[in-house]
C-alpha cells in the first residue's frame, strides 16, 4: 500500500502521482489504483492523499550509530548508559555493557528525526559517534 508509481519504494514521488491524479492532470496514470487505495474503500480521495502523507512522514529506515568512545568523565559516562538504556529500552547493566564496550555499534530502524536526536543526546553527554543510513 502506497506504492502509488509501482516504482517499488512508497516517497514522495508516489504522493505528487496521486495528487496530480486527484487533480485530473491530463496523462496522469496510476498503473494499479489498489496500491493508492490506502482507506480501502474502493475509491482514490483526498483521505488516501492523506493518508500516504503520514505513511511518509512516519517512514522508518535503517541507521547504524557508531558510539565511538564515551566523555571523559563520570558524568558522560553515567549520562550515556542512561541514553543508551533509553533508547534500546534494554536494563542498565545490558546498557553499561553496550557503552563500556565501546566503540559499539547500534542498527535500529528509526525515522530520521529519531536518529537524530539520539546522536544529539549522545554528543551532548560528551559522546563521539558516528551514523549511517543503510
Amino acid at each position: 500500500k502506497g506504492d502509488v508509481n509501482c516504482d517499488g519504494d512508497i516517497t514522495v514521488a508516489d504522493v505528487v502521482r496521486l495528487q496530480k491524479w486527484l487533480l485530473a492532470i491530463p496523462g496522469t496514470q496510476i498503473p494499479y489504483w489498489k496500491n493508492a487505495d490506502l482507506c480501502e474503500d474502493g475509491r482514490l480521495d483526498g483521505f488516501d492523499l492523506c493518508l500516504l502523507r503520514q505513511q511518509i512522514i512516519e517512514q522508518k529506515d535503517t541507521y547504524t550509530i557508531r558510539l565511538e568512545k564515551v566523555g571523559e568523565d563520570i558524568t558522560s559516562l553515567t549520562s550515556t548508559i542512561s541514553i543508551i538504556n533509553k533508547y534500546l529500552g534494554c536494563g542498565l547493566g545490558e546498557a553499561k555493557n553496550i557503552v563500556n564496550s565501546a566503540p559499539v555499534t547500534i542498527t535500529d530502524s528509526a525515522t530520521k528525526a529519531d536518529a537524530d536526536q539520539l546522536v544529539a543526546d549522545l554528543e551532548g553527554a560528551g559522546a563521539t559517534v558516528s551514523v549511517t543510513k543503510n
